[in-house]
């Protein structure tokens, strides 16, 4: 349909009677161009808003002699376009959001496990005798050799040894009772 080049000209003059007439034409077909490719009536509906208030924004560049209706849907599709890529983009960050929710629940999860367990340990590492308890904390924790350690308690390495071994043994048959 061919606008008549009057509205065209009244627009580019600011007139409101042909701003109106003009969405008269065109606002129920902008809408429904917005509501096949969106199929969400809000959404529709304010993107129809934003083509024509585009329109009148622009309404000093308007040339009578172009294709109007060509304008106005270029308009509506590049609109399309924004509003498709801002939905994209919020559905990607979405379930970027989500997987990272799901990662750093299943981490808090393996921490909060992690910190149970060294608990239950160092209650076990507690019931060992002193001088075993030390020998085994220079060595798992400190991680000095035997070596160091029989240097540093004024003991044999074979005893550095034996201690490790008890303490060992002593976790193993803890966690089996449990």
């Amino acid at each position: 349909m061919k606008t008549d080049e009057r509205i065209l000209n009244g627009l580019r003059r600011g007139e409101e009677k042909a701003f109106r007439l003009i969405y008269k034409d065109f606002g129920g077909r902008v809408y429904r161009f917005f509501l096949s490719a969106l199929h969400d009536v809000c959404t529709a509906e304010d993107l129809t808003q934003d083509v024509f208030m585009k329109l009148w924004e622009r309404h000093k560049d308007i040339d009578p002699e172009d294709n109007f209706e060509a304008y106005v849907f270029t308009i509506a599709r590049h609109l399309l376009y924004k509003e498709t890529d801002k939905q994209l983009r919020a559905a990607a960050y979405s379930e970027y959001i989500q997987a990272n929710a799901e990662t750093a629940d299943s981490s808090a999860e393996q921490q909060i496990e992690a910190e149970s367990l060294m608990a239950h340990i160092n209650d076990i590492i507690e019931q060992l005798p002193p001088v075993c308890r030390t020998v085994f904390r220079l060595s798992r924790v400190h991680h000095l050799t035997y070596n160091q350690i029989a240097e540093r308690l004024k003991i044999s390495p074979k005893t550095v040894e034996t201690h490790i071994h008890r303490a060992l043994q002593h976790i193993k048959s803890s966690r089996e009772l449990k």
